[in-house]
């Protein structure tokens, strides 16, 4: 069997990779390759290629013979290959079946996203940070001319063009150093990396006539929030945006707040103390502060010339459960939308409405255009989008992994699972029932609680929230008994070199690495786990990862309830991509996977094309015979919630 080609690429263009994403930049005329270096195997010289070069015969040789090439991140090379390399310089085009990505490969055995970060962690051979530098420099124009024409770095400096190539070449070592000391992607998971790639592909329609239309709302809206904050501050605060001064105008007579985050604003209006300016202040702020505006803008930087925006995706984002991250316009973090009939604001906004018939109506301009931002996704002429749903999934796999059998009885039986949680506690309430069921499944104590049931539009005062927790953990003790279990098998597992089984899942050390073993089969790796002991005396389970707060590559704790966190996350991720791969079998068009939800674009008003959707994903895999799942699906023109 031929040795898999490691190849990197370094590429020069006038647009920002960072603002447009891979597909926009390998589609713009100025992003041209200047160097690519490749090596065979693990051990095998590293080559260099140059502009003007043909394609070095070895490599032509093994992609002509259905060689497979890595890369990191390689979504990136797998473009520039078949955009840039073989329609300008001849390299042949590379089947999308014969790519590996030692990235994806990296993230699923428990590594960062970051190669300089993923090579740190295995101890190989370092990226090179001031060749990196280097590279961001030399890939934008050096000057550009009256003309419009560009000068580039390489052109004339050829001691940092050999810079260049240098660092290209370290990272071919450095990626492969990692892709050969490291257990190869998993075959189902292969698969569900393909299937990412097909979905970043494919991408999803941009109304651009919606985006800008709700662009020039929100611009003479936020332009109005400025002048009115200026006005009310006395000139003190020119923009909603300069926070620390609004923070300091606000604290001149007012000092229940130290900050203008999302929560602190919503606690601060609740206080009937702040008055006046004051009050204004905060409000204007908390009207400027919606992802709008940046949302847009996006949009129209990552949008291709077919109006379609692709690589939203990215496989594994998010490492300790493997489930995807959203990338670019980030459609996993849009705004769920404050108005009810959003149809009808972008029709008015389409025909032009005045704002102050659109406020009158709907509220605030820029509330409103949050609230729409999804509905710039939508389907083209002739298309439509059918959205579907996995209804309540973590409350569902959490009960199933502990065996907690009443809550899965509920689920199967069809009945309302947030009433019958508050009637476990002694209340009728609800909301405060699905509180419960989404906030303590894996843990949370009162005071965290007491925040949590302010986002659900409860005030609870910590005296009961203490209740609230007691109650639903003695109503659910297969599941609070799942926390300690799951606890206490990880740290024997550490401790004993074993395999302990709990549950539905199991936990051992390979490598040094803690795994778990989920029922799908696929493993959740703790890097170079350990049990330490604190200063109290009490064991704690410690691994290396990513410091969600940091971004740095670190030790960190876990404990019963996070990692039960984690395999809950994880399965119902197992269960989503399972569907997705049915779903493409089945020879639909899957856009996105947006939390729990998936997208398909189908032609319009397909006979029997959503409750075909809906039974394809319903489906159970064997591993999962006995959950009871169930979906919710619509058909629209418009992306909603």
């Amino acid at each position: 069997m031929a040795e898999t080609l490691h190849l990197d690429v370094e590429t020069i263009s006038a647009a920002d990779l960072r603002q447009t994403g891979v597909f926009r930049y390998v589609d713009d005329p100025t992003t041209d390759v200047i160097v690519a270096c490749y090596a065979f195997g693990p051990q095998g010289p590293v080559g260099v290629w140059l502009p003007g070069q043909p394609c070095p015969p070895d490599v032509r040789t093994h992609i002509e013979n259905d060689g497979k090439i890595a890369a990191w991140n390689a979504q990136f090379e797998r473009l520039v290959c078949g955009g840039i390399l073989s329609p300008r310089h001849g390299w042949p085009q590379v089947p999308k079946e014969n790519w590996v990505c030692t990235m994806a490969q990296a993230s699923y055995w428990g590594l960062p996203l970051s190669l300089d970060m993923a090579a740190a962690a295995m101890k190989g051979p370092p990226k090179d940070k001031d060749g990196h530098a280097l590279m961001l420099r030399m890939s934008r124009p050096r000057k550009v001319n009256t003309d419009g024409t560009f000068e580039w770095w390489h052109e004339d400096d050829p001691a940092r063009y050999q810079r260049l190539q240098d660092y290209c070449v370290q990272d071919v070592e450095a990626e492969r150093s990692i892709a050969y000391r490291l257990p190869a992607l998993p075959p189902q998971e292969v698969a569900v990396y393909q299937s990412d790639q097909a979905i970043n592909d494919r991408g999803v329609w941009l109304d651009v006539n919606l985006v800008l239309t709700m662009e020039r709302y929100a611009v003479n809206a936020k332009q109005a929030l400025d002048l009115e904050m200026t006005q009310v501050t006395g000139g003190t605060v020119k923009t909603c945006n300069q926070v620390a001064k609004i923070l300091g105008f606000v604290r001149q007579t007012y000092l229940g707040v130290n900050s203008l985050d999302k929560s602190s604003v919503t606690k601060a209006l609740a206080d009937s103390h702040l008055t006046g300016n004051a009050r204004r202040a905060v409000e204007l702020r908390k009207l400027a502060a919606k992802s709008s505006t940046a949302k847009l803008a996006s949009m129209l930087r990552c949008v291709g010339t077919d109006s379609r925006v692709r690589g939203m995706l990215q496989y594994y984002g998010a490492f300790r459960t493997g489930r995807h991250a959203g990338r670019l316009i980030q459609p996993q973090n849009m705004p769920r939308g404050e108005i009810k009939n959003v149809e009808k604001a972008i029709t008015w906004m389409l025909d032009g409405v005045a704002p102050e018939m659109i406020e009158m109506t709907f509220g605030p301009i820029l509330t409103v255009v949050s609230s729409c931002l999804r509905g710039c996704l939508a389907a083209p002429e002739g298309r439509e989008l059918a959205v579907v749903d996995f209804s309540q999934i973590e409350a569902r796999v959490l009960a199933w992994e502990a065996g907690q059998q009443d809550i899965l009885d509920v689920f199967a039986n069809g009945e309302d699972v947030y009433v019958y949680d508050a009637k476990q506690i002694g209340s009728d309430n609800r909301a405060l029932g699905k509180v419960c069921r989404l906030g303590l499944g894996y843990g949370m104590g009162k005071a965290k609680f007491v925040e949590t049931a302010v986002t659900y539009g409860l005030s609870l005062t910590e005296d009961f929230a203490g209740e609230v927790v007691s109650g639903w953990r003695k109503s659910n003790p297969y599941i609070t008994g799942f926390w300690y279990d799951c606890q206490d098998a990880a740290m024997k597992a550490i401790r004993k070199r074993k395999i302990y089984r709990v549950g539905k899942v199991s936990y051992a050390m390979m490598g040094g690495n803690l795994i778990c073993k989920l029922p799908s089969g696929r493993y959740l790796v703790y890097r170079e786990a350990q049990v330490e002991t604190d200063e109290e005396g009490r064991g704690r389970i410690t691994y290396l990862g990513i410091n969600q707060y940091s971004r740095k590559w670190e030790r960190q704790d876990t404990w019963g309830g996070k990692l039960v966190e984690n395999i809950t996350q994880a399965i119902a991720r197992d269960l989503m991509v399972e569907a997705m791969l049915r779903l493409d079998h089945a020879g639909h068009e899957v856009l996105l996977t947006v939390h729990d939800e998936l997208i398909v674009e189908l032609p319009e008003k397909t006979s029997g094309g959503l409750p075909d959707i809906e039974k394809t994903i319903k489906i159970n895999p064997g591993w999962a015979a006995d959950l009871p799942t169930d979906c919710d699906g619509w058909v629209g023109r418009r992306y909603r919630k």
